[in-house]
């Protein structure tokens, strides 16, 4: 009973009749017909009536449910609805947890980069591969400069301690109220299991065998037995812990704002171009119904930061994001086609989750949109009512993208498809692959540079085949090649001739 009351873990001290009691019921309330709490709640509203006589069960549940700061439950319903509530609440909360946790590395690793170049001697003989055969007096010693040499450095960057310490606080409060909301879930199990006590043993005495009555006598008599307690935790219950609303309200102070993007350093030629610091970010993906879509940011943007505030660490635009407020509007000076434009980003509160990034299409889905760029040949704006397509998402360095292209130029022929061959490689790359290979390759050949149609497609490796009909509908997907197995493609003319009316 002390475990059941104290320990402050997700862990759910359970007795075999606990598990005895739950079937007993299990299987009388299927006789009737009825859900498993709806008859278990009959047998507790039929016990409560006498609550003298299950006095000790109740002290036990108020002890429970005070130690863990619930309302002390008399139904299984009750605790049902508040089990469905609490993943609910935890879940977001470990995914908030690893986004602050993300943001600080990111501000200790750019704030190491920073001793590092302020400090190049030091860090050279710093490294493990410098120190590793230092005898011992020799290594104290550095690891004594270093460690002093780093902490008068970080006393003129109190800015950047600061913000880091923020940042692991926020994290450390996300951990610890999710993991509350885990022992809460345990010791709602927990008052399950005292209620299912009560209303299996009322069940035994109203409707029991005499065989089921004298089994679980027997088995709670092998089980009524203590382990004596210490003085120390004999003497008092553990101090209460916060309440279920004073989590949340807590909860509420972390929640990050989001933009809704997913995004890359700026490459250094862009940086170089024009002048951008290293903070600067290049728009990969923009999430459907995000803030970001909102704001107008496209894919190929590159955010530079808030005017006169421009983001100088990489990967600062997520701390910058996440410490905002939701609903609160900001601008955001923005690099596109060469130009700077200003936008107005009003950032939402943190989903828990991002949203997932398009999959692998199936068959029968609706092929997206292609947006691409060519490199060679005439791409069409639309597939729908151009005949089948097969798209090749490919790359000059892959092998088995090289091996696949006869035995595809071959099946391309052969069922009258035409094919689409996908890489995001630049035009550099292309131009020397190209004048090498002598073989038949396909004619339409589209870049990808920003990868919008790869991760449309949810492209996973290369080769990827994708072969879409007239309709626009996709026909067959598979990644990858081997020699012995083929392309793996079914064959159009047989699909066709084997499709009934419509």
């Amino acid at each position: 009973l002390h475990t059941l009351v104290n320990d402050h873990t997700p862990d759910v001290p359970l007795r075999t009749s606990d598990m005895q009691f739950r079937e007993l019921l299990d299987a009388a309330a299927n006789q009737q017909g009825l859900a498993l709490t709806v008859y278990a709640d009959q047998m507790l509203a039929n016990a409560f009536r006498n609550p003298l006589r299950w006095e000790s069960e109740i002290r036990l549940l108020d002890r429970i449910a005070r130690s863990f700061g619930f309302a002390s439950p008399r139904r299984l319903a009750d605790i049902e609805l508040r089990i469905d509530a609490l993943p609910k609440v935890r879940t977001p909360l470990d995914e908030h947890a690893k986004a602050w946790d993300a943001a600080r590395g990111d501000a200790e690793a750019a704030l190491r980069g920073r001793f590092g170049v302020a400090h190049p001697d030091l860090q050279a003989r710093w490294r493990p591969a410098a120190r590793k055969d230092l005898p011992g007096a020799e290594a104290d010693a550095l690891q004594a400069e270093f460690a002093a040499t780093f902490e008068q450095w970080l006393e003129a960057d109190k800015r950047v301690v600061k913000r880091i310490g923020a940042l692991a606080r926020r994290a450390r409060i996300a951990r610890n109220v999710s993991y509350r909301m885990a022992v809460r879930e345990a010791a709602l199990v927990r008052l399950q299991a005292v209620l299912m006590q009560i209303a299996g043993t009322l069940h035994l005495e109203a409707a029991g065998t005499a065989a089921e009555q004298q089994g679980f006598a027997a088995l709670l008599a092998c089980e009524d037995f203590s382990l004596p307690l210490s003085p120390q935790a004999a003497q008092s219950d553990r101090a209460p812990w916060p309440t279920y609303s004073g989590d949340i309200e807590l909860a509420k102070q972390v929640l990050p704002a989001w933009m809704g993007i997913q995004f890359r350093q700026a490459p250094i030629e862009e940086r170089e171009e024009f002048d951008l610091t290293p903070g600067a970010v290049s728009v990969r993906y923009v999430y459907e119904g995000s803030p970001a879509e909102a704001a107008g940011l496209q894919v190929g943007d590159i955010i530079l930061g808030p005017p006169g505030e421009l983001f100088v660490e990489p990967k600062q635009i997520r701390e910058w994001t996440m410490f905002q407020e939701a609903g609160q509007a900001r601008e955001l000076l923005v690099l596109r086609a060469g130009e700077r434009i200003t936008l107005t980003l009003v950032p939402g509160q943190h989903p828990g989750k991002f949203p997932a990034l398009p999959q692998a299409s199936e068959v029968g889905d609706l092929a997206p949109e292609l947006l691409l760029t060519s490199y060679r040949g005439e791409l069409p704006t639309a597939l729908v009512g151009r005949g089948h397509h097969l798209l090749f998402f490919w790359a000059t360095w892959c092998i088995p993208c090289k091996a696949a292209v006869p035995e595809m130029m071959a099946w391309a022929e052969a069922q009258g498809v035409a094919v689409i061959a996908i890489t995001d490689e630049d035009v550099e790359r292309l131009d020397p692959f190209f004048a090498e290979w002598k073989d038949p390759f396909p004619t339409r050949v589209a870049r990808d540079p920003l990868r919008a149609t790869t991760l449309a497609y949810g492209v996973s490796g290369t080769p990827t085949f994708v072969l879409v009909d007239e309709e626009g509908r996709v026909l067959a997907n598979h990644t990858g090649y081997a020699k012995k197995k083929g392309l793996l493609l079914p064959d159009l003319n047989r699909l066709l001739d084997s499709a009934g009316p419509c």
